[in-house]
């Protein structure tokens, strides 16, 4: 997994021309004949779901998370951008409605990084693209970045990004890149395809650390900041969905707790009473180790306490071997921090049948009361990639 791969600027060049289908956009990509190839997918291995976005070479601490409908491969792969004198092979497929498509790529022990790929679309596919990154894992931008919003073509295209005036990419354990699709990206048909991603550097002399097998970073999977008040249903990350079967619900003035991205407090969830059932619909598909947070707080008329329960099946909700079974909500205070919102964690990581599972739902309920209200905001469901 870990044995040097050549990089030859004329294995490139056939590359780019022994396909007709193929074609390059960019007016200049730069030579990377003298540097080291720190991540490679050529997402040729379709043995399984896991070997497909397994890195053909890596330094180690890598992942991919895709927060769309699903991925698999596709057999109409490309030669741009391939290593090795690799055939075109396979291409990794994501399907529509489309989600974020992030990559963990870890800069340790290098500088001057590049990042290229080969992407293309079916007809019905997403025809717009946005790349974006983050040095500190959390936070995604665009800064020092040309071309970073493209318009995606139906047959492939070579896209690159130099990093060699950001520093803050250089040797950073931290470093991930995300692609965002719009325009036909949340139709039932239609996917985007990728292939020969890599990421290039130049050794800088700092260590690079021995990724233990095995390691997995945790993952966010589900997440609303409610920050749009006139849809506050669909998420921001993943595609999980809720309901409340109390009077009705309406958007109320939210908190920074456990916000992503450097989210506003903008907006968060108010359901009002008489109160009812607020059941999420929260799929676990390929992740374990499960975890949920989130944000609460009442009115002062609003229920003082919310009992958890949660559904394997879909349908029975239960307690077992849950840690906590309820949890206070506070009365809001707005001359608090946060507005008197607190954070809830609720632990599912050591009940097995909550892993992978396509029917896994959470049910908070309260006892009846006639007034008042309970808000919720920026709910995250994370774990590991099983």
């Amino acid at each position: 997994m870990k044995s040097r791969i050549s990089i030859t600027l004329v294995l490139a060049l056939l590359g780019l021309f022994s396909c007709t289908e193929d074609r390059v956009i960019p007016e200049t990509i730069v030579d990377t004949t003298s540097y080291d190839v720190v991540h490679y997918w050529n997402f040729n291995d379709n043995t399984s779901e896991e070997t497909l976005i397994t890195p053909t070479y890596s330094i180690g601490g890598t992942s991919v998370i895709y927060e769309g409908s699903y991925y698999d491969d596709t057999d109409e792969g490309s030669l741009l951008n391939a290593r090795n004198a690799d055939e075109a092979g396979n291409a990794l497929r994501l399907r529509n409605p489309s989600g974020d498509f992030t990559v963990s790529m870890p800069t340790t022990g290098y500088d001057d990084v590049i990042v290229t790929y080969a992407v293309r679309r079916t007809s019905s596919g997403p025809q717009r693209e946005q790349f974006f990154y983050t040095v500190d894992g959390a936070n995604y931008v665009k800064i020092g970045l040309e071309n970073t919003d493209y318009a995606v073509a139906e047959n492939f295209v070579l896209h690159q990004f130099d990093f060699q005036d950001i520093p803050e990419a250089d040797n950073n354990p931290e470093f991930k890149i995300k692609i965002t699709f719009d325009i036909n990206a949340d139709g039932d048909s239609g996917n985007s395809r990728f292939d020969n991603l890599t990421l290039d550097g130049i050794r800088n002399g700092e260590p690079i650390p021995d990724f233990p097998d095995g390691e997995k970073e945790v993952e966010v999977f589900h997440y609303w900041n409610f920050n749009n008040a006139d849809d506050l249903e669909t998420p921001n990350i993943g595609a999980g969905s809720w309901s409340y079967s109390g009077d009705e619900y309406d958007d109320v003035e939210g908190a920074t707790l456990n916000a992503l991205n450097g989210d506003e407090p903008s907006t968060g969830l108010r359901l009002r009473n008489p109160s009812g059932d607020f059941i999420l619909s929260l799929p676990t598909s390929g992740y374990e180790n499960v975890v949920m947070k989130f944000a609460v707080q009442r009115s002062g008329k609003g229920a003082t306490s919310q009992n958890i329960y949660y559904s394997v099946n879909g349908t029975d909700f239960i307690q077992d071997n849950l840690s906590a079974a309820s949890f206070e909500v506070p009365e809001e205070d707005s001359d608090a921090e946060n507005l008197g919102y607190v954070l809830v964690t609720i632990d599912f990581s050591a009940i097995s049948d909550v892993n992978n599972n396509e029917d896994f739902k959470v049910k908070f309920s309260s006892e009846e009361t006639e007034k008042g209200n309970t808000r919720y905001d920026n709910i995250t469901l994370e774990g590991t990639s099983i």
